[in-house]
């Protein structure tokens, strides 16, 4: 497969911050893979994604470079960046509620999408779009969800209508930054198969991000642990969460697996396989 995504030597810092938030990271993503970059909270995945879809904001500082098919996007203009994000890439964020506008219909809002980025259609042609792409995801009463606000529907309703927007121009890569967090056990299972199936009809890339390890394995290829904000390890998921190199990977990985724990012994936790304070790598 060819490279879609190629990120090296990353750094955003922050005014005012005594180091680098991301430190100089390097990764490719192939066309068409799915790759889950995980590490607990605060270790950099969230601004990861961001500074890949050009949404930091005017406090950060990004250097580096980050190339999309060939193209790089580190200085591009905002005006040069609307028009790739939602066309070429696009993004499935974690709390939908507030990433969907609360005074727009729902309908409205996916339809923003085609209007922004294809040739003009008419209103009738891109309201059966809407809803056909509303069905696709999951959401069999296209026309009463597209006629609805945000509040008017459920976490993992809202969460769908997420993943209709970021796939209904078909990009290339799409990032998705804890899609799953917010939603109980049974809704999530629903969205991961909904954005599975979504990702093989349009073909595109994945870049996952996750604390939840089952999650990862159950929908990507690969995986990069992040840890202070740089990669400490990456590899096939199968290779890495079996055998892990890293301490600190084996940590992420033993405090996931409750089950292995004998009842009323003490759950497992980082610090017992990774000194955080030795900085190891």
């Amino acid at each position: 497969m060819t490279e879609l995504l190629s990120v090296e030597n990353m750094v955003v810092g922050f005014e005012g911050a005594s180091r680098p938030t991301i430190g100089g990271i390097s990764f490719t993503l192939r066309a068409g893979q799915r790759l889950g970059l995980i590490g607990e909270s605060g270790s950099g995945k969230s601004v990861t994604a961001l500074a890949l879809m050009g949404l930091l904001p005017d406090t950060a500082h990004l250097s580096g470079s980050v190339r999309l098919a060939g193209r790089e996007l580190v200085g591009l203009g905002d005006a040069k960046m609307a028009r790739i994000r939602g066309r070429e890439m696009s993004m499935v964020f974690q709390e939908p509620m507030t990433a969907l506008d609360p005074t727009m219909r729902v309908g409205r809002q996916v339809a923003e999408v085609v209007r922004l980025h294809c040739a003009r259609t008419g209103s009738g042609h891109t309201r059966e779009r809407v809803c056909r792409m509303l069905e696709e995801v999951g959401l069999p009463d296209a026309e009463r969800i597209a006629d609805s606000y945000p509040f008017q529907l459920s976490g993992g309703q809202r969460q769908r209508v997420m993943v209709a927007m970021a796939l209904i121009n078909r990009p290339e890569l799409i990032i998705c930054d804890e899609p799953t967090t917010a939603l109980d056990v049974t809704v999530q299972a629903r969205v991961l198969d909904v954005l599975d199936r979504g990702l093989r009809e349009v073909g595109a890339a994945c870049l996952f991000i996750s604390h939840d390890l089952a999650v990862v394995s159950q929908i990507c290829d690969d995986v990069i642990v992040m840890y202070r904000g740089q990669i400490v390890e990456a590899g096939p998921v199968a290779v890495l969460l079996d055998h892990a190199r890293h301490p600190y990977t084996r940590g992420l990985v033993a405090t996931a697996r409750l089950d292995e724990v004998a009842p009323g012994a003490r759950l497992r936790v980082i610090e017992d396989f990774w000194d955080a304070s030795q900085e190891r790598r």
